[in-house]
C-alpha cells in the first residue's frame, strides 16, 4: 500500500476516522470506530519489526496516535522507563514527543501539526532498554486537506502570545479572546460523561472558549483521595505516581476531548499547591505526573496551568520542566494565591499572569481592579486576566450584577481575557453532597450551571468578538468618574456604566471626542444582549461654532428698549423689567407683543445656569403654546410642546453637564420646524430641528417653571427666524465642543454605551 492510498474512513463525530495500520509485510488496513469515545485520535499500531515502515496520516492539527508494543512489562512502567518519539519535520527539525505508557507493554505518543507533509519518527528510550521499542520507526503524513469536519482549533491552532504581548491569538494569527469556566473537579466520576457533555455544550452556546480543570491533586483533598477517581479508578496506583492507571486517563481523554470538539481550551491544572500536594509526593513524582500529561494532552490545542494556588521555587522548577517537556511550546502559567507573576521565583517560567483576586461580595469585585490594573502595567508587558475571583453564588454571595461588573471592569482595562465560575460547578457538586469538605456551597452543578452570570458574560464576549477589541486601549477619561472606558481612538468606543442607583436614569458624559466625527450611539443590555438607539452625534469641526442664526439684523433689543413695560405683557406671576434685565421669578410667561411681532420668531438671551430658562415661540393661551427650555435639573435642553395643559415629549433633548456659568440660549421657529441652542463659556450644544405637532400662531416670550428661585433674563434680541433644515427620521445632535452628556439610561442597571463611528 502505497501512502497517498491510505484513505481512512470518515465518522460523523470530532477527529472521527480511528484505524489501525499493520506493517507493510501484510499490506492489510483493519479500521474501527471507537464508539465510546469521542473520536479524538487517530490511532495507528507500529510492531516494532525493523523490517517495515508503518504509515499515518492526520489532517493539519489533528491528532495522530501511536502505539507502539515493547518488549518489557514493567511494574513501575513511569519510574523504569521514559520513552521518547524523536519526530523529525519535513524541514529536518526534530521535536523531541514523550510517550505515555498504556498498559502491558504498550506505549503510545500523540502527535500533531499545522504544517503539512511527511514526518519520520523514531523512539529512544531513557532507564531500561526495551529493544523492540528502539526498532520502531515510521511515517507520518500530515495533509493539506480537509477530510472532517474543522473546528476553530483545528484550523487556526492552539493559542499563544501576540506580538504586543498583551493578548492570546491562535498560531496562524487569528485573535482569542480568553472567557474561561472553572472546572476544577470535573474530570471525577461525580459528573458522568454525558452530565459532562451537558455542561460543555450549555458552555459552547453561551460563548466560552477555555475551562480551567485539574488532572491531578483537587483542592481541599488529599493527594489520592478517592473523590478524584472516575469511570476507570483512580489515576494512579500509589503516591510515587509509579504506575498510572489507563482505565482512569482513558475516561478524562473522552472529556478533554469533548471540549476540543467544542472549541473550548482545556486549560490542565497538574495538581493543587494549597495543601502541600508537591511536599507529600515529592518533585520526581510531580515531574513523573507532568511528562504523562503532556504525553497525554500535548497534542492538542491546551494550555498549561503548573499549579492551582501554588508557587515558591518548587513550583517554579515545576514550570520550567513543563516548558523543557512539552515539544509543542503550549502556554504556562501558574494559578497563584494572588498573581502568577509574584509566586514565581523566574518570571520566564511562565507566558502570562493569571490572578486570584478573592471570593466575596461587592467588597471583593472592587478589590479585583487595582489588581488588575497592577499586572496590566508591570514590565516586561505580558498578557494579564483574573483566573479566579467571586464564583457566582459562592456561599449566596456575588450574583450576576457583580460578574458583569467584574467581566467589563476587567476587559475595558486592558485583560486579556476573563475567567468566570460559579458555585456547584467548579467543585461538581451533586444532590445531597458537596463533595469538599468544609462544605461551601449545597449548590449542585446543574444549579450552578443555569445561574444567569455564565449567560451574561458570555454575551459579552459574544458582542467583542464582533469588534477589533484586541486593538482596544483603556481610555477611562473619556467618560464620568466611576465609568469605564475603552477602544480605538477615532473609531469605535466602549464605555461601560455601573448602575447608579434606584431611580436614577441619567446617562454618562462622554469625553475627547474628535472634530468632524460622527457617531452612532447604542446602549447595549449587558444583562440581556438588547440594544436600545441613542442617537447619532456630530462634532462640528470649529470648536465654537454656531446654531442657526437671525435672519437679517435683530428687529428688537432690549437694551435700546425705553419703555420695555409697554412691549412685555406677563401672563404668569410679575416679572421685574428695565433695559438692563427682566427677573422672573416661578410660574412666569412674558410674551413679547408688537406691532413688528415677527410670524416665524428666533430669540437670543443671556441667563442663569443655577435656574431654569425657556424661550417662549409661539404662545396661544397658559395650555397651549411650545417652549424652548433650559433645565438645570434635568442637565437638558430640549423644546416642549404643552397642548391642552398636557406636556408632551421632549423634542430633540441633549442632555448637559452640570454648568456653573452664565448661559447663552438660541431658539427659533418656522412654520412646524423648530430648534434649540446653549453656549457656555466655549463650548456649545445644539437639538437637531425637530417638527412640532401643530402649526402655531401667537406671540413669542420667555419663560420660568418651577426650577431654581429667579431668573435674569438679560441682552434679550428678537428676529426673524431663517428657513430651518428638514426634520431628519434618525436626527442626529450637533455638537460643538469635545464633550457630550449622552441621553438618560433606558432603564437604572448597569449598561454598556457602545460609540460607533460612521
Amino acid at each position: 500500500m502505497e501512502l497517498a492510498d491510505y484513505k481512512p474512513e470518515v465518522a460523523t463525530q470530532r477527529f472521527g476516522e480511528v484505524s489501525t495500520v499493520r506493517s507493510q509485510f501484510d499490506r492489510r488496513i483493519r479500521r474501527t470506530i471507537l464508539a465510546s469515545v469521542p473520536a479524538l485520535f487517530i490511532t495507528v499500531s507500529a510492531a516494532g519489526n525493523p523490517l517495515s515502515v508503518p504509515q499515518h496520516a492526520g489532517d493539519r492539527n489533528q491528532i495522530v496516535e501511536v502505539t507502539v508494543s515493547g518488549s518489557l512489562t514493567l511494574r513501575n512502567p513511569l519510574i523504569e522507563l521514559e520513552p521518547t518519539a524523536i519526530v523529525t519535520t519535513p524541514t529536518g527539525t526534530t521535536q523531541h514527543v514523550p510517550m505515555f505508557w498504556d498498559g502491558g507493554s504498550n506505549w503510545k505518543f500523540r502527535y500533531a501539526s499545522p504544517t503539512p507533509g511527511q514526518y519520520t519518527y523514531t523512539i529512544i528510550c531513557t532507564g531500561k532498554q526495551d529493544q523492540q521499542l528502539l526498532n520502531a520507526h515510521g511515517l507520518i503524513l500530515i495533509r493539506p486537506t480537509t477530510t472532517l469536519p474543522q473546528t476553530l482549533l483545528n484550523s487556526h491552532g492552539p493559542i499563544t502570545i501576540t506580538p504586543d504581548h498583551r493578548h492570546f491569538m491562535h498560531a496562524d494569527g487569528t485573535p482569542f479572546l480568553w472567557l474561561a469556566d472553572t472546572w476544577w473537579k470535573c474530570l471525577s466520576s461525580r459528573l458522568s460523561y454525558t452530565n459532562f457533555n451537558t455542561l460543555v455544550q450549555d458552555r459552547r452556546s453561551k460563548g466560552f472558549s477555555v475551562v480551567q480543570i485539574v488532572c491531578g491533586p483537587y483542592p481541599d483533598e488529599d493527594v489520592l483521595d478517592l473523590r478524584m477517581r472516575n469511570e476507570g479508578g483512580m489515576p494512579y496506583e500509589s503516591r510515587d505516581f509509579a504506575r498510572s492507571n489507563p482505565a482512569y486517563f482513558s475516561s478524562a481523554d473522552k472529556r478533554i476531548a469533548a471540549l476540543e470538539s467544542a472549541d473550548i481550551v482545556p486549560a490542565i491544572v497538574g495538581g493543587w499547591g494549597r495543601g502541600g500536594s508537591l511536599e507529600a509526593l515529592g518533585m520526581p513524582a510531580y515531574k513523573r505526573h507532568w511528562r504523562n500529561l503532556i504525553a497525554r494532552y500535548g497534542a492538542g490545542p491546551v494550555v498549561w496551568i503548573a499549579g492551582g494556588e501554588a508557587g515558591g521555587p518548587g513550583w517554579t522548577e515545576l514550570a520550567k520542566y513543563i516548558r523543557a517537556t512539552d515539544p509543542f511550546h503550549h502556554l504556562i502559567t501558574m494559578h497563584p494565591g494572588t498573581s502568577a507573576r509574584d509566586s514565581v521565583t523566574d518570571e520566564a517560567a511562565i507566558d502570562f499572569d493569571m490572578l486570584q483576586t478573592g471570593h466575596g461580595d461587592w467588597t471583593a469585585a472592587h478589590a479585583a481592579l487595582p489588581q488588575i490594573l497592577r499586572a496590566l502595567g508591570r514590565k516586561p508587558a505580558m498578557p494579564a486576566l483574573i483566573g479566579e475571583a467571586c464564583y457566582e453564588g459562592h456561599m449566596q454571595s456575588a450574583f450576576q450584577d457583580v460578574e458583569r461588573w467584574l467581566f467589563w471592569t476587567s476587559m475595558l482595562s486592558g485583560a486579556a481575557g476573563h475567567t468566570y465560575g460559579a458555585a456547584g460547578v467548579w467543585h461538581a457538586g451533586i444532590q445531597g453532597d458537596p463533595g469538599i469538605s468544609p462544605v461551601y456551597d449545597w449548590t449542585t452543578w446543574q444549579e450552578g450551571m443555569r445561574y444567569p452570570g455564565s449567560a451574561q458574560v458570555g454575551l459579552g464576549r459574544k458582542l467583542l468578538s464582533r469588534y477589533p477589541w484586541q486593538r482596544f486601549e483603556q481610555h477611562n477619561e473619556w467618560t464620568s468618574k466611576g465609568c469605564f472606558a475603552a477602544g480605538i481612538p477615532g473609531g469605535t468606543r466602549f464605555m461601560f456604566q455601573p448602575k447608579n442607583g434606584v431611580y436614577n436614569w441619567n446617562g454618562t458624559v462622554i469625553n475627547n471626542i474628535e472634530a468632524g466625527g460622527r457617531y452612532r450611539l447604542t446602549y447595549w443590555d449587558p444583562a440581556t444582549g438588547r440594544s436600545f438607539p441613542a442617537g447619532i452625534i456630530y462634532r462640528k469641526p470649529n470648536e465654537a461654532g454656531s446654531a442657526p442664526g437671525f435672519a437679517g439684523a435683530p428687529i428688537y433689543r432690549l437694551a435700546e428698549d425705553v419703555s420695555p413695560a409697554e412691549h412685555w405683557k406677563d401672563t404668569g406671576s410679575t416679572t421685574l423689567k428695565s433695559q438692563e434685565a427682566i427677573i422672573a421669578s416661578k410660574n412666569t410667561i412674558t410674551l413679547y407683543r408688537s406691532a413688528n411681532s415677527p410670524a416665524n420668531p428666533i430669540l437670543r438671551v443671556k441667563a442663569k445656569s443655577d435656574a431654569e430658562a425657556g424661550i417662549v415661540l409661539k404662545y396661544r393661551d397658559n395650555d397651549n403654546y411650545v417652549v424652548a427650555l433650559y433645565s438645570p435639573l434635568l442637565h437638558a435642553l430640549y423644546i416642549h410642546e404643552r397642548i391642552n395643559a398636557q406636556w408632551g415629549s421632549q423634542l430633540g433633548r441633549v442632555d448637559l453637564p452640570e454648568l456653573n456659568s452664565p448661559i447663552t440660549l438660541i431658539a427659533g421657529c418656522h412654520g412646524k420646524t423648530a430648534f434649540a441652542a446653549l453656549t457656555v463659556g466655549k463650548a456649545s450644544y445644539s437639538t437637531p430641528s425637530v417638527a412640532l405637532k401643530q402649526s402655531w400662531s401667537g406671540p413669542c416670550g420667555i419663560w420660568m417653571y418651577q426650577i431654581g428661585d429667579q431668573q435674569t433674563f438679560k441682552q434679550i434680541e428678537i428676529g426673524n427666524c431663517p428657513t430651518l433644515p428638514a426634520p431628519k427620521a434618525n436626527p442626529e445632535t450637533v455638537i460643538y465642543s469635545d464633550t457630550y452628556v449622552t441621553p438618560g439610561v433606558p432603564s437604572p442597571q448597569d449598561w454598556l454605551l457602545i460609540m460607533e463611528r460612521i
